[in-house]
């Protein structure tokens, strides 16, 4: 968790945040936010801005001391004084390395399945019992002397 001012000066830091991005609390404190990312992320926000934006989730890539990066959901919400005028912001940080792997891993294990059946040139299909739906590969619907594109299949009554 940081809170910073409108400006982006990171007026409060804690341990987690700090020992994310492999600094102290107190090397934290005083720096704008903008040093922990890239130069392309830097969106500087007015404090209009902020009244506009309100509350915002987005997913972003740090630095920490040592130069490397990671990625982060970034999930900030803009503090407001009684008048409503904007005061800074609070921001909550998570890194999703772990997340954006397993992405990585299925999409790559999704790739790797899609090529597999194509090169088995068998006719598949699979039944989902649940919602009754019926799905089946362009060679099931060749193989079976099915019209490939206008196949529609209903469930059974």
């Amino acid at each position: 968790v940081a809170i910073t001012d409108t400006a982006g000066a990171i007026l409060y830091v804690n341990q987690a945040e700090a020992e994310m991005h492999g600094y102290t609390v107190d090397e934290l404190v005083g720096r704008t936010a903008r040093d922990l990312s890239p130069r392309e992320d830097w969106q500087p926000l007015s404090p209009a801005d902020l009244l506009r934006v309100r509350r915002w989730k987005r997913e972003r890539v740090r630095h920490r001391k040592d130069g490397t990066t990671f990625p982060v959901q970034l999930m900030s919400d803009v503090v407001t004084d009684a008048g409503g005028r904007a005061l800074g912001m609070v921001t909550t940080c998570e890194d999703i390395s772990e997340r954006r792997a397993a992405e990585e891993a299925l999409r790559v294990s999704e790739e790797r399945y899609a090529l597999a059946m194509r090169g088995a040139n068998d006719g598949l299909w699979d039944w989902n019992r649940m919602t009754d739906e019926l799905h089946v590969s362009p060679r099931f619907k060749e193989l079976a002397g099915l019209d490939i594109e206008g196949l529609t299949i209903s469930p059974v009554p």
